[in-house]
Parts: C-alpha cells; structure tokens; sequence
C-alpha cells in the first residue's frame, strides 16, 4: 500500500484496515484546510471512502486509474491470523472462477505491505437486507420482484456447486441487489471447495446466547447460525445447507419475519426439529406454492429438500410461469369484460339515439299528420270558394 503525496502523516506502510479511514479523512482535512490532493492506494487501486466493514476487514469504494472504473476494494485487517488470510484469498480464488451474473465478480486480489486485499465490481444499489427494508412486505406488486431475485440468486449459488464451491454464509447481507434489479452472491469468504471435509468445523459451545442475524462463530461452526442448516450449526456444510440458507433467506424476505427463531443454538434447533413454520396470516399477497417451495428447502433431514439448487431454482421458475399465465389469463378476461361492456355500452348509445328519433316522430305526428293535413286542405278550399262567390 502506498501514497503519492511526501507530507508526513501517511505512512501508509504502517495503516492497518480501521487505519486507512482515518487516513482517508486526514487527506479530506488536508485538502480542505491546504487545497492540496493527497492519494492512498493499494495495489493500483486508489481509496475514495469507506463502504463497510466487518470481523476481518473492511470494504472502500476505490478508483481503477487503469480501466477507469469504480471498484469496491476489500481490505483484510493486518493482524487477521494465517488462516484467515487463507480464507480470504480463497474468496477471490472462489469467485474468480464463476464468472457468472448473480455472483459478484472479481477483478484483483494480491498482499502489498501485508496487506490482502481483494478488487471486485463495484455495484450500485445496496444489500437484499436493505431492499427488503426500502420494499416492506404489503403490495402485491413486491412478491414479482422478489421472484425475480430468488431465481438470479438460485442461478448464482448453481452455478457455485457446479464449480464445486459451497458459500456456506448466505443471508441477506451478502446478496447485493443492483440499481438494474439483479442480484449478485457475495461474501464468498466462508467458501470452501465441496470436496474438503469439514474435520475441523465441530461444535462447540451450543449454549452460546449471543446468536445475532451477524452472528459467525469462528472455530466452532461456519456461517450465520440465524440462516444455517441444523447439520450446520453441528458443524457440516455441503450444497444442501446452501440451499436451507437461500430458503431461509427468501423466506424472511417474503414475509418480513424469519423462520425459525432461538435464543441460543441449542434454542434454534429446538425451534427447528417443532416443524416447518408458520407464514404470517396478513402475508396474504405471498402465494401458497412459494411457501411450499421453501418449506421443502427448509427441511429438517436433507434428503428431503430439493435434490439441489438447481432443482430449487427450476420449481421457482415454474412458479413465476404459472404466475405469468394467470396474470395473461386474467388480463384477457378482464379485456374480454371491457370489451363486452364496451359493446353493451354502444348498444345502448345506439339504442338511446334511435328512441330519441322514435320520440320526436311521435310528437310531431301528434301534432302534423293526415287528418292534420285534410282539415288544413279543407279550410283553405273553403276560404277561396267564399272568394271566388264574392
């Protein structure tokens, strides 16, 4: 990591992950207070302001000076142990080799003064976790564009499993969700290749009480217990406890509470093994079939979910084609029903006018007619017969 600028201040040899935002608002200080434009960098990256952070590190908005695009740079904390540095090449690694439009790429990942840091598309919008709260549960229009995203994030975790990759850690936090509607996996620093066993994931410590929906215990069991398969709060993860995380994930999404709530561990598999849970009754804009489509994710023994992602995936996208069915078959009675009302109305329009005419002959018969006519003939006769005697 470097600076460009000779003032004193930004040794950036010794800025550590929390360091570098106290940099970055010295430099802002600097040019505000002296007008001069001071420049942290790692790699070829330059730091523009922090995006977050986290356990292991935090994430900056950086400029790509070569490519001239934004990037988001993730920036390990220097006193993170060996095996979290590991760990977290193994997520550039990981999504370097997807390569797909629901998993977030990457574009660099490399160790500059004991640095690791990792450069990766940068996405405007913001969390699945942000958009569920910008789009609460109600409108009925809201359960279309959640679809939309279950089956970009299915698609993403597919093609992971099919890259023999596990995420391990998925929940709405590490779904980003662009300002063009799609999503894109992320956080893939929990990953694992599907071939490794799990020897050192055993858990201990069940009664632990500080389960949070941030909560990931280090050393004990891997991911976020509040989205975690049963077997993966015991210490095992494979493709099916992705799946069990994406179900769980969709399903709080959808209806604004998650499915199975504890305590501690030990209180969440307790709340787990009772059964499937229980939709809100007011969810009512949340169709039945979506909630048997997790409900089976959400199974308790993993030869009773979906035989995989994919198979997840294709029975929402069957879904959504039903729903679209529906909406067109709805949409045509209801152009059906105007048309006919359309029709109607016209006749009667019709029917209005041709009554109005009848009226008006009625009563101009009433008052010019035959006998009318005959009278009239008759009198004038008579006045010019009295005429022509005189």
């Amino acid at each position: 990591m470097s600076e460009s600028s000779s003032e004193p201040g930004l040794d950036a040899a010794s800025v550590d992950a929390e360091g570098l935002q106290a940099q970055m608002l010295l430099r802002e200080i600097r040019a505000a207070m002296f007008g001069r434009e001071e420049r942290l960098t790692v790699g070829r990256f330059e730091l523009r302001e922090l995006l977050g952070h986290g356990a292991h590190g935090s994430v900056y908005l950086a400029d790509d000076a070569r490519l001239r695009r934004n990037v988001a740079v993730k920036v390990l904390r220097r006193e993170s142990d060996p095996t979290t540095r590991d760990r977290f090449l193994r997520e550039a690694q990981a999504l370097a080799q997807l390569g797909h439009p629901n998993v977030l790429t990457v574009y660099d990942a490399g160790v500059e003064d004991s640095h690791v840091y990792i450069a990766m598309e940068y996405v405007e919008g913001g969390t699945l976790a942000g958009w569920c709260r910008d789009h609460p549960p109600g409108p009925r229009g809201r359960f279309g564009a959640l679809l939309q995203l279950g089956v970009g994030m299915a698609e993403g975790l597919a093609a992971a499993h099919r890259a023999g990759i596990i995420h391990r850690d998925v929940k709405p936090a590490n779904v980003l969700v662009g300002h063009d509607g799609r999503p894109r996996i992320a956080d893939f620093g929990v990953a694992r290749a599907a071939s490794v066993v799990d020897a050192d994931l055993h858990t201990t410590g069940h009664d632990d009480p500080s389960i949070t929906p941030r909560l990931t215990r280090t050393g004990a069991m891997v991911g976020t217990p509040a989205y975690a398969a049963p077997e993966q709060l015991r210490g095992h993860s494979d493709e099916a406890t992705d799946q069990w995380s994406l179900c769980a994930t969709l399903w709080e999404a959808a209806y604004g509470d998650r499915a199975f709530v504890g305590q501690s561990i030990v209180g969440l598999l307790e709340a787990i093994d009772t059964g499937p849970p229980t939709p809100p009754t007011a969810r009512s804009e949340v169709p039945r079939w979506w909630r048997e489509i997790l409900e089976r994710g959400l199974a308790v023994d993993p030869a009773d979910r979906w035989p995989s992602i994919e198979a997840l995936g294709d029975a929402m996208r069957r879904g959504a084609a039903r729903r679209r069915t529906k909406l067109v078959a709805g949409l045509s009675g209801v152009a059906v029903v105007v048309g006919l009302l359309s029709a109607a109305g016209w006749q009667a329009i019709r029917e209005h006018r041709r009554q109005r005419c009848t009226a008006g002959a009625d009563s101009i018969a009433e008052t010019w007619g035959d006998d009318q006519r005959r009278r009239l003939t008759d009198a004038l006769m008579a006045v010019e017969d009295k005429g022509i005697t005189r």
